[in-house]
C-alpha cells in the first residue's frame, strides 16, 4: 500500500531513511508517482513522465545495490524531475518547444547523466518556456503551468514547472537552470529553495538555452537547505511591495539575532545589470538557438515570436560594451565581499503575478534583482521568507565566487529559526 505521508519528506529526510533501511526506494518512488498522478493533471509541472514500469525497475535496481551494501550516496533511490531544456537519453526532452514536441535524445546531458551514476531515479520532465525563454512557464505548445499555492497564478519561469513540482510535493528534486533568475524567480513564487551555483560548478553539456552561455548553469530546487551580512539599497529598483520590504527586514533582523552583524554595502552599478543581461542573453541566445534549430522550419510561439521582436541584438560595439559593464558590476561585488561575507537581498519584488500578467513586461521586472549573480557569476540560494496575501515572498543569499556552501550554510541558520520551508500550498491551489 503506498504511503501519502512519504511526499512530505525532505531530500535530506528521504535520503537518510533510505540509507538506514527504514524506506525503500520502491516505496518512496510509488508514494511520488500517485501524488503527481493526483495532482499534475491540474498543475502541468510535467511535460513528459518515465513510464512507470522503467521508473520501478529503476527504484528496484536501487533497492538491491543497497541491500547488498552498495550505496552510492544521498540521492541513491531519489526521485527527480528534470528540466525539459536538458537532455535525457531515451527520454523525450522538447525544450518547450512544438519544433522538438517528438524529439528523443540519443545521449544523457551532463547533469541527468550524473543524476543517474549517483543512483537518482528520473521520473520525468517538467515543464518549461519555449528555449527558456520567459518567467512564467505559460507555454504556448503544452498549456501554462500553476502556481500550487493559487492555480491563478503563475509559478515564475522558466524552471516553473521544477518548481511548482517541489512546492506540491511532486518529488524531493528537481533540477531546473538559471540564467538571469531562471531558478531563483520560481523558487521565490513557489515558496521553496533553489540554488544558482558558481559559474561553472557544473557542466552545461546537453542543455539547451544555456549550453554556449556565458552565464547560465543547472541547479538544484528542494524543500530545504542544512558573518557579516550584507544588504545593499542600490539594488532595490524598481522598489519592491511593502511586504517583501518587510520581509526582507525581518530576515536581516534573524540573521542579527543569530550574531551576524548587519552591514550596508554599496553596489554603484546595479543600473548596468538589466541592459547588459538582456544584450548578452540576446546575443548569445540567438547564437545557442540558431545552432540547435538548424534547417528546422521556424514555429516560434507567440510568447516567443514577441520577446524575439523586443530583444535587440547588441553590434560589435555593443557587445564590448555590455562586457565592460559585466566586468564593473563584477569589480563591485567583489569591493562588497571584501567588507561582508553574503549579501541578502529579496529575489524579486513582489509575490507571484496572475496568469494573464504581461510576459516581456514581467521578464525585466524579475530578472532586476537576480541578473546580477548570473552576469559576475556568483552563487545564490533563494528560500522561503513568508507570504502575503496566500502567496510565498522569496530571498535570496548571494555569496562570493566558490562560496555555494557558505550561501546554503546561510540558507540552513534561515531555517533553523522559522518553519516556511515546512508550510506547504493548500491542497487545491487556494
Amino acid at each position: 500500500m503506498v504511503d501519502p505521508g512519504l511526499v512530505r519528506l525532505s531530500l535530506a529526510e528521504a535520503a537518510d531513511l533510505i540509507q538506514r533501511r527504514e524506506v525503500s526506494p520502491v516505496e518512496l518512488l510509488d508514494a511520488v508517482l500517485a501524488r503527481i498522478a493526483a495532482v499534475d493533471p491540474r498543475l502541468n509541472a510535467f511535460t513528459t513522465l518515465v513510464p512507470v514500469d522503467e521508473a520501478r525497475d529503476a527504484a528496484r535496481a536501487a533497492e538491491r545495490e543497497i541491500a547488498a551494501g552498495r550505496y552510492r550516496g544521498p540521492l541513491h533511490g531519489i526521485p527527480a524531475g528534470v528540466k525539459d531544456l536538458i537532455d535525457t537519453a531515451g527520454l523525450r526532452t522538447t525544450y518547450g518547444s512544438g519544433m522538438f514536441r517528438d524529439h528523443v535524445p540519443a545521449t544523457d546531458g551532463a547533469v541527468p547523466e550524473r543524476l543517474r551514476a549517483a543512483g537518482a531515479i528520473i521520473v520525468g520532465k517538467t515543464a518549461t518556456h519555449e528555449f527558456g525563454r520567459g518567467v512564467t512557464t505559460n507555454n504556448y505548445f503544452f498549456g501554462p503551468t500553476l502556481n500550487p499555492w493559487n492555480l491563478d497564478h503563475v509559478p515564475g519561469g522558466s524552471s516553473g514547472g521544477a518548481a511548482a513540482a517541489t512546492a506540491a510535493l511532486l518529488g524531493p528534486l528537481h533540477v531546473g537552470t538559471d540564467g538571469g533568475g531562471s531558478i531563483r524567480v520560481p523558487a521565490a513564487f513557489c515558496g521553496v529553495v533553489g540554488l544558482k551555483p558558481t559559474l561553472g560548478l557544473i557542466s552545461n553539456r546537453g542543455h539547451t538555452g544555456g549550453g554556449d552561455s556565458s552565464f547560465s548553469v543547472p541547479g538544484p530546487l528542494g524543500r530545504t537547505v542544512g558573518l557579516r551580512i550584507g544588504t545593499c539599497a542600490d539594488v532595490l529598483r524598481p522598489q519592491p511591495e511593502a511586504a517583501v520590504r518587510a520581509a526582507l527586514q525581518a530576515t536581516l533582523g534573524r540573521l542579527g539575532a543569530l550574531g551576524a552583524r548587519l552591514v550596508e554595502v554599496r553596489l554603484p552599478h546595479h543600473d548596468l545589470v538589466l541592459p547588459s543581461v538582456l544584450a548578452m542573453f540576446a546575443l548569445e541566445g540567438e547564437v545557442a538557438l540558431e545552432a540547435r534549430l538548424g534547417d528546422r522550419p521556424r514555429v516560434f510561439s507567440p510568447e516567443v515570436a514577441r520577446l524575439r521582436a523586443a530583444m535587440r541584438v547588441p553590434d560589435a560595439a555593443g557587445w564590448v560594451s555590455a562586457q565592460r559593464d559585466r566586468q564593473l558590476v563584477g569589480r563591485d561585488y567583489a569591493a562588497a565581499f571584501a567588507e561582508v561575507d553574503a549579501l541578502v537581498l529579496p529575489a524579486v519584488p513582489f509575490t507571484a503575478p496572475r496568469l494573464d500578467s504581461d510576459e516581456t513586461r514581467l521578464a525585466a521586472l524579475c530578472t532586476a534583482y537576480t541578473g546580477a549573480a548570473n552576469l559576475a557569476g556568483l552563487p545564490a540560494v533563494a528560500l522561503p521568507a513568508g507570504t502575503s496575501g496566500g502567496l510565498p515572498i522569496g530571498m535570496q543569499i548571494v555569496a562570493p565566487g566558490g562560496g555555494d556552501g557558505l550561501a546554503l550554510r546561510i540558507a540552513r541558520a534561515l531555517e533553523k529559526t522559522a518553519a516556511e520551508h515546512r508550510v506547504h500550498p493548500p491542497p487545491d491551489g487556494g
